[in-house]
């Protein structure tokens, strides 16, 4: 997944049923602890009320984040960069 550019809007489908959300649907999660994050997210629910956080800046590793600790998951749908995309 390529980075969102710095400074940019990212928007998102609310998700009501958490088991829908398929592996590497990049996401939003609002996060008890963490506050927003925006990963890539796979879905560990069924086997370890958890799920999989992968970022997608390689200097992040990827993390387990229990069920419980997520308040809301936003399913990204795009963004806004006021930034014109450089060759």
């Amino acid at each position: 997944m390529i980075p969102v550019p710095s400074g940019a809007m990212v928007f998102g489908e609310y998700a009501e049923n958490w088991n829908s959300v398929k592996d590497g649907t990049p996401c939003i999660l609002i996060t008890r602890n963490e506050g927003i994050v925006f990963k890539k997210v796979y879905n560990y629910l069924q086997k370890q009320s958890c799920f999989l956080l992968v970022s997608s800046n390689r200097l992040y590793e990827p993390y387990l984040l229990a069920a419980e600790d997520v308040l809301e998951i936003w399913k990204f749908s795009g963004y806004y960069s006021g930034q014109f995309p450089e060759e």
